[in-house]
């Protein structure tokens, strides 16, 4: 794993960015004042270190007024930081045709794989078509990159000759770089999976080369997931299904589901993975179950396998539950006798997404809702969406138009936005003065919440569904919010991604905080990590979660979101995944990868991060540049995949 790790450890070779001494480079950032005399005399400074601080506080900014002194700094030196800049601040022409120069004279150097990555974030359409049509051609002599540029073509849906990249895509695949057969990989199966690919898929699997390991594997797998298919190859299907890495079981679970079962040899074995020793295999598993399909008799066969666990006791409560809804997806017409015959034995919140069957009868299954008076949050979040699957399935029903009014006008944030988000123009049409009442007076009483940030820009939404009129009033309310994140939000609906700037109460004791401590010791029931900050890239996000953790915050807090193979989150006090510190932070964008194990901040959109936090089960690269790292474990590692959601911080101990 060390080497494969080394591929993507290039970041941010020549120092660390910010220091203790740039508070006032730190503060014009976290204002998002963005001072340009400030950021320019660091640019501009002549000092490594200071030149690479201005430069990672520019890319924050969004502001491409800034191009033209960073492209006056020395390419072959800041190239890497260089580039991140340009790509992030925005499209500029200055900028693509810098960076197009240095591609298509093969200028690059040893950055490459930046300037290919900046140039998917800010080529026009045209700009696109020449590199495309240069990569194709052989004309650019180091393709390292293509596939990131592919990506981001795609994320920002610039058109692009598809053929063209097909055979891209194609040919990084069989690269000898891993890191290069992993974002070809990932951007294939993004763009749908390559039908053609498929032999060079089968070799990657079962191979054991160093080039192919398992992340590589991985991501290989995702490919067939995309494509909804998996070849019938009994070697393939039993190495990936027993493969030791438990990342590559997981997206084996996704995969296998798709074989197409013919015998069954092959549903035992793929069934195993639902009692597999980590918890995260074994709950995608049981989620991926769902996905078979085969003949009654080898369904048969699934059926009493899937009974026996969900009858045993081998199998923890999330993975029972998510069998159970695999169990009613799989014979849905049973669903309802499912439901009552194990009531008792599976957690609510799986009980609620079979009611959403379409096999289901809607008035039967509002009468089995209607008998849950939950109070608690996480209880009612539960239930939220299954009542919300009924929405005007229940014509006359007042009994039920109530509750989902009750439930919009709910005293719990989360409840309430779930609630908006869900509402239709039809239910919204029919109750608007009531909605209108309930989204005036909770806009008054939480305008400067900013634990209600995503519940405010739910109601926001759920205005444009009543009428303009109500709309244009609920965005003049909202534009007196104190809340720069809320205020952002709303010059992004008017086509601007900017707004004013942000207040910061708490600047000074989040600064304070940023590099008083190197580590921290995260301790849970399965055992210890530990965490090494990098407030170099992110003095807020490390100032913050070392306030934060003073002050208790983590203790007995859930890992409210554990995503197999993806990430482990926490960080919030109520469990679901709404809450925060009672105040938002920013984003600290940089070059530090999303890898194993690094640590991240979680967000609901550019500068509304808190105290959520997450662990990377694995690569992903579609959050560099978008979300902030802010620290990476470095040890204890080997209890982070087997974390179960649900599973809690006991304590967090600051380290000097």
């Amino acid at each position: 794993m060390k080497f494969l790790l080394a591929f993507f450890l290039f970041f941010s070779s020549l120092f660390a960015q910010y220091t203790k001494n740039d508070f006032k480079l730190v503060k014009t950032t976290a204002t998002r004042e963005f001072n340009k005399s400030v950021i320019l005399d660091y640019i501009n400074s002549g000092n490594d270190e200071k030149t690479i601080a201005g430069l990672l506080s520019a890319s924050n900014s969004q502001d491409t007024s800034f191009v033209p002194n960073i492209l006056k700094l020395n390419f072959s030196k800041y190239g890497e930081t260089l580039c991140f800049a340009v790509g992030q601040v925005g499209p500029s022409f200055q900028g693509q045709d810098f960076l197009y120069n240095k591609l298509v004279k093969n200028e690059t150097g040893k950055f490459a794989h930046e300037v290919l990555d900046a140039l998917g974030k800010v080529a026009d359409e045209s700009t696109a078509a020449l590199i495309l049509e240069k990569a194709s051609s052989n004309e650019i002599k180091d393709r390292d990159g293509i596939s990131i540029f592919i990506f981001n073509l795609f994320s920002r849906r610039v058109p692009f000759d598809k053929a063209k990249v097909k055979d891209i895509l194609l040919s990084e695949i069989k690269n000898k770089s891993s890191r290069r057969r992993i974002e070809a990989l990932f951007t294939a199966a993004r763009l749908g999976g390559i039908k053609e690919a498929e032999k060079t898929l089968i070799t990657i699997l079962t191979s054991k080369d160093k080039i192919n390991p398992p992340q590589v594997k991985t991501f290989a797998l995702g490919c067939f997931t995309r494509e909804k298919y998996f070849p019938h190859n009994k070697k393939l299907i039993l190495q990936v299904l027993t493969h030791k890495d438990w990342r590559v079981r997981v997206e084996a679970a996704k995969a296998v589901s798709y074989l197409g079962f013919t015998l069954k040899a092959d549903i035992k074995n793929y069934f195993k993975l639902v009692s597999d020793p980590n918890p995260n295999v074994a709950r995608q598993a049981a989620i991926s179950v769902r996905n078979i399909k085969s003949s009654k008799v080898l369904l048969a066969h699934l059926k009493t396998a899937i009974e026996t666990g969900l009858n045993g006791k081998g199998l923890n409560s999330t993975v029972k539950g998510e069998l159970f809804i695999s169990f009613c997806s799989l014979f849905p017409k049973n669903s309802m006798t499912l439901i009552k015959k194990y009531d008792k034995r599976i957690e609510e919140k799986y009980i609620y997404e079979v009611l959403l069957s379409p096999e289901i009868n809607p008035a039967e299954a509002y009468a089995y809702l209607s008998k849950k008076k939950q109070k608690k949050e996480k209880d009612l979040l539960d239930l939220a969406p299954a009542l919300l699957g009924l929405l005007n399935k229940l014509p006359g029903n007042n009994a039920y138009d109530k509750e989902i009014l009750s439930l919009l006008d709910s005293k719990y944030s989360s409840v309430s936005s779930t609630i908006a988000d869900g509402i239709d123009s039809t239910f919204a049409s029919v109750h608007k003065a009531e909605i209108k009442k309930t989204i005036t007076a909770q806009i008054s009483a939480h305008i400067n919440d900013a634990a209600y940030y995503e519940t405010l820009v739910s109601y926001y939404n759920l205005s444009k569904r009543i009428d303009n009129e109500f709309n244009t009033e609920v965005t003049e309310s909202l534009k007196k919010s104190g809340l720069y994140s809320l205020r952002r939000f709303l010059e992004k609906e008017k086509g601007n991604d900017k707004a004013d700037i942000k207040e910061f109460t708490n600047f000074n004791e989040l600064w304070k905080n940023a590099f008083a401590y190197s580590k921290a010791k995260v301790t849970t029931k399965l055992g210890s990590f530990t965490i090494k900050f990098y407030p170099g890239y992110a003095p807020i996000s490390v100032g913050n979660f070392i306030t934060l953790a003073k002050r208790g915050f983590y203790d007995d807090v859930v890992f409210h979101r554990v995503v197999p193979n993806f990430v482990a989150q926490t960080g919030d006090s109520t469990g679901t995944g709404f809450g925060g510190p009672g105040y938002d932070i920013i984003s600290e964008f940089s070059t530090l990868p999303f890898n194993t194990d690094y640590v991240g901040m979680a967000s609901a959109g550019r500068d509304t991060e808190g105290s959520q936090w997450f662990v990377m089960h694995n690569i992903a690269l579609h959050l560099y540049g978008r979300y902030t790292v802010f620290g990476k474990v470095i040890e204890g590692a080997k209890i982070i995949p087997l974390i179960n959601q649900g599973d809690k911080i006991i304590s967090v101990k600051l380290i000097k």
